[in-house]
């Protein structure tokens, strides 16, 4: 640790405690807020920026506000640091450390600001580009206006789309100079972030032991882009095969399959920090580490092999992580850049058919009846849109009155394993009680799923088809009966307010509504007037059909948005009734919080309570199950002693538990008094031999005994290192006749829990195609669409 004295060492660790809550409250709190302020506000002026002189003008005001913000944070915190130092002067004497510590508040807030500045580097570069194709549009505009007035009926379509295209390549090449996604940007940055994790774990002592023999991450070892894109990302088996060394014969399958588990959960945890735009801070890395040091301190045999393998084990596994996390960035940046280019593909269309509209007077007709036509098509399409997420509340509501909330859900799960007997669910809830819940919840959500699925889908179908021919209809009818003769100047828009009000008439309602909130309606300066009625009906209909003909394409796409949108909602479903994953040291079961970023505002909890056995823990004397219940005071008196933290080290040793807890685990105690909760605190009636104790005490522990009795041989698979112990008086009291689990039952239970995880439903998302797949693809010719060119 470099350090001279054990005092530089203690000083330095509560100066590291000290800066990590105050780099928490002044960069990730009043920064960062103050940072979404300023770009949500400055992203309302550049929206209304008319040339790209207001952009850089309002891009300089950002910049000045925003390096105003960060000075007056900054020296915040450093006015607070001075005041915590001069305020314990006696205590923290040492001026390299006092000045190492302050120097290190600067780093996360240069990567905090340099995120912030590349996000709105990114809106910038947006807001230039669409004044870019706006005077690309006036210019040609201007031009083609120029030559309709030189040549009238006389201007060959064929020379102003080429100057369109020669002008719009320029755009375009610019536009993919910008914006194409930079794979060694996101590696730098996230070795950045990494290092700045490891850093700060490194000075939290015995907390994160394991990382101390971590070496920083380099850009150099991560390798080339094509090792970076061929990470781990998307395997979920044969991790432990990779990582641990097949040399080591003691080493088993089983042991390797929790590595496999491991590799899971992280790559779940790094998932849920990168938000939707790629973007992450020093905080996502932090999370994600925490939670290997976790796993890592809560599994008997993860623990075992870092013992065998040292830091070198770690550091593989950090370096794996942060390779899969830049491999998820570029995921989503490489998805994003796509949508954007699609989204000015699309712009460049609409644009085209303006200009040939103006240009072609003998088809001008034509090109109005495809931009109604398309307009309502879109209009119509996000309708259903809506239903789908509709659709998808509906069954978070159901969920939501089944789970609750993350406390709601704790209670559940026990409920559903140990109240109803239902073993092979309380030995999965031992193996891991955040899996066990998200198998329930994954049960109850497809159950529910499936007939709606199929009830949506196939009316979304029809309804679809049904609007389009009804509008076709409509407008035929109009015309035949000559209702629009009457009507002078006749515009898209007033069409449209005659269709509505011939399809208010419709027999079903539901139908009439979509069709009347769906017919477009255009601003002035894209209203234009319909010269010929006949000719205009004659294309719409024929662009409404080309859209039925489509009709199998669309079904398909209809099915692909019900799965997508379900999938979102169910993770963000999950993501808020899954609470707090840390599990009580003594026995091991959830805690109830909502949330695991709530320490040290509020320590960790839970109203339900086991046997340790069920944790794993052990008598030291013959290594058999600890059978008394966590809450009971002889529990709280027996000393405790666990493997040393380094190999060949000595072996750790407490007084008792709460001594354990207050070293190892001070998360689960009060703050302030470092005493265990009201809902941990040990009783005298939770004694095994307790006469006097309350009804649902006597029934808590009797449900403890029951399902040890009918578990134990399936348990000791998942704890190896335990020993049955056969002497206990109660166990064939309470052990099921041809109901208690057999040791081989523990892989198929095992198995069974792990089927589905929570990753597996992010990786559904990436494999389906977006929502924002177009109903069809413009490149492919429509005969019908030639044969009326060619008419005209």
């Amino acid at each position: 640790l470099q350090f001279r004295t054990m005092r530089q060492v203690l000083m330095a660790q509560q100066l590291q405690e000290f800066c990590d809550a105050l780099l928490q409250k002044q960069i990730d709190g009043k920064f960062t807020q103050e940072c979404e302020g300023l770009i949500q506000q400055y992203s309302k002026e550049l929206s209304s920026a008319n040339a790209a002189c207001d952009v850089h003008a309002i891009d300089n005001a950002f910049r000045g506000q925003l390096d105003a913000v960060r000075d007056v944070v900054l020296q915040e915190t450093y006015h607070e640091f001075d005041m915590f130092v001069k305020a314990h002067d006696t205590k923290f004497t040492d001026e390299q450390v006092k000045s190492d510590k302050r120097f290190s508040l600067m780093g996360p807030m240069r990567r905090k600001y340099a995120s912030v500045e590349s996000l709105w580097r990114s809106a910038v570069h947006l807001a230039l580009e669409q004044r870019s194709m706006d005077h690309l549009f006036e210019e040609i505009s201007v031009r083609v206006n120029d030559l309709l007035l030189e040549q009238g009926d006389n201007v060959n379509v064929q020379n102003v789309e080429l100057v369109f295209e020669e002008k719009w390549s320029q755009v375009m090449a610019e536009t993919l100079g910008k914006m194409r996604p930079n794979l060694e940007k996101i590696m730098q940055e996230v070795v950045w972030h990494f290092n700045a994790a490891l850093s700060n774990l490194k000075s939290q002592f015995r907390k994160a032991h394991i990382f101390h023999g971590v070496k920083s991450l380099s850009v150099h070892d991560i390798g080339s882009d094509s090792e970076v894109c061929s990470s781990f990302l998307m395997t979920k088996k044969g991790i432990g095969d990779a990582l641990v060394p097949s040399m080591m014969p003691q080493v088993t399958s089983n042991l390797r399959t929790q590595v496999d588990n491991l590799w899971i959960k992280l790559v779940d945890a790094m998932r849920l920090e990168v938000d939707q735009q790629g973007q992450m801070s020093d905080a996502a890395p932090l999370k994600i580490l925490n939670r290997l040091n976790a796993e890592m301190e809560a599994g008997d045999q993860l623990r075992q092999l870092l013992h065998r393998l040292g830091s070198s084990f770690v550091h593989r596994m950090v370096f794996e992580i942060a390779k899969a996390t830049m491999q998820y960035r570029f995921q989503i940046e490489q998805q994003n850049f796509q949508a954007r280019i699609s989204e000015v593909l699309s712009k460049k269309q609409q644009k085209l058919w303006e200009i040939q509209a103006r240009v072609d007077s003998g088809k001008r007709e034509v090109h109005c009846a495809k931009v109604w036509a398309k307009t309502f098509v879109d209009t119509l399409d996000q309708h259903f849109r809506n239903a789908v997420g509709r659709m998808a509340q509906e069954i978070v509501s159901h969920i939501s009155n089944i789970i609750t909330n993350p406390g709601n859900a704790c209670e559940l799960a026990i409920e559903r394993s140990f109240t109803k007997r239902n073993w092979r669910h309380v030995v999965m809830y031992a193996i891991d009680p955040t899996q066990y819940l998200f198998m329930e919840f994954h049960k109850e959500w497809e159950r529910f799923k499936q007939g709606l699925v199929d009830q949506y889908c196939q009316e979304l179908k029809s309804n679809f088809g049904s609007c389009l021919r009804h509008a076709e209809d409509k407008m035929q009818g109009i015309l035949l009966a000559g209702t629009l003769d009457a009507t002078p100047n006749m515009t898209m828009s007033r069409l449209s307010d005659e269709l509505r009000t011939a399809c208010e008439d419709l027999v079903d309602e539901s139908l009439s509504s979509v069709l009347c909130a769906s017919l477009p309606s255009f601003p002035n300066d894209a209203d234009w007037p319909l010269n010929n009625l006949e000719q205009f009906v004659q294309f719409a209909g024929a662009e409404l059909r080309r859209y039925r003909a489509n009709m199998r394409q669309k079904e398909i796409t209809v099915e692909r948005r019900m799965e997508v949108e379900l999938t979102r909602q169910k993770a963000n479903c999950w993501k808020c009734i899954s609470g707090c994953p840390a599990r009580c040291p003594g026995c091991g079961t959830k805690c109830n919080l909502e949330s695991e970023n709530h320490w040290p505002e509020r320590p960790h909890e839970c109203r339900r309570h086991l046997y340790p056995a069920f944790n794993g823990w052990q008598k030291q004397e013959g290594r058999k199950p600890f059978l008394l219940h966590c809450r009971a005071k002889a529990q709280w008196q027996i000393a405790r002693t666990r493997p040393p933290i380094e190999p060949g080290g000595p072996e750790r040793y407490w007084n008792n538990f709460q001594d354990m807890l207050l070293d190892e685990h001070p998360d689960w105690l009060c703050p302030v008094s470092h005493d265990p909760l009201a809902s941990m605190e040990p009783l005298e009636e939770y004694e095994e031999d307790c006469s006097t104790a309350p009804e649902n005490i006597q029934r808590e522990i009797e449900e403890n005994r029951r399902a040890w009795a009918n578990c134990k041989d399936a348990l000791l698979e998942h704890f190896t290192s335990m020993a049955d112990d056969t002497d206990i008086e109660w166990l064939e009291k309470y052990k099921r006749e041809g109901g208690a689990l057999d040791a081989e039952d523990f892989a198929g239970i095992r198995d069974e829990l792990f089927a589905v995880t929570p990753l597996e439903s992010l990786e559904l998302m990436d494999n389906i195609v977006p929502m924002e797949e177009p109903l069809d693809d413009g490149s492919q010719e429509d005969p019908l669409e030639d044969s009326l060119n060619d008419e005209y």
